[in-house]
């Protein structure tokens, strides 16, 4: 409706997941500075179970109230694709430069159907599902870079500085919203045994949504900063 003052929208979701896969891969050092490497994760199935909760609060502009609470339960199968990566490094004394690219086609992404009864409606439900994912989800190729140099202030202390980003197509086939990302870090050594390693990570993208008020849906333009910060002792 286009006369209320406030809306507010609480979601919750709490997921278990579980599962195996196989994954495996090669390495070569084409020469001294040049290394080469590729690896093979095959699909496998996930075992998925939800815990979803939604809380809506509309206010009209008469000062009417509408309040809607809604839970549910699902558990659930899911086939994930096979996943390819290939990456390569060119190392120096002192410098690291490396990129990969991983291949994924979450068209190939289907939910299971074989412990469901085709008669009822989930087995629809799902069925219908995975016709829409095999329709609207495409391969993509994700690309990864870094830089890492050693700064070496003695024989004995030196700080490692490192930068990076990444582009992470998005798999509807519909959208053009892919996420980017940014990261800067750096590794400092405190005495002989303990690594302090820090990196903050810039990313962006563009959220989509639609819930029952706004049917015509929302873009939302998201950015998130994280810092991490990890301390390592070498023995």
């Amino acid at each position: 409706p286009a006369d209320f003052n406030q809306y507010n929208l609480k979601q919750s979701l709490i997921t278990k997941t579980s599962g195996w896969n196989i994954r495996g891969g090669l390495r070569s050092s084409l020469n001294e500075w040049l290394r080469f490497g590729i690896a093979l994760s095959l699909p496998y199935t996930i075992h998925v179970e939800e815990q979803h909760g939604t809380d809506e609060k509309l206010t009209f502009d008469n000062g009417d109230k509408s309040d809607a609470t809604v839970t549910g339960y699902y558990d659930y199968k899911v086939h994930a694709p096979l996943i390819g990566d290939v990456g390569m490094a060119l190392t120096s004394e002192n410098l690291a430069i490396s990129a990969s690219l991983r291949f994924k086609d979450w068209g190939a992404t289907e939910f299971n159907l074989n412990n469901i009864s085709r008669s009822s409606d989930d087995y629809a439900l799902l069925e219908e599902e995975n016709s829409l994912l095999t329709f609207q989800y495409r391969s993509v190729v994700q690309l990864r870079f870094g830089v890492e140099y050693l700064k070496e202030f003695n024989d004995s202390f030196g700080i490692t500085f490192r930068t990076g980003g990444g582009l992470i197509p998005s798999p509807d086939g519909d959208s053009k919203v892919d996420k980017s990302y940014t990261t800067i870090g750096l590794g400092i050594p405190i005495g002989n045994a303990i690594m302090l390693d820090a990196a903050y990570i810039f990313s962006q993208w563009e959220k989509k949504s639609r819930d029952w008020y706004t049917p015509a849906g929302a873009t939302e333009e998201v950015q998130s900063d994280r810092l991490l910060v990890n301390f390592s002792y070498l023995f």
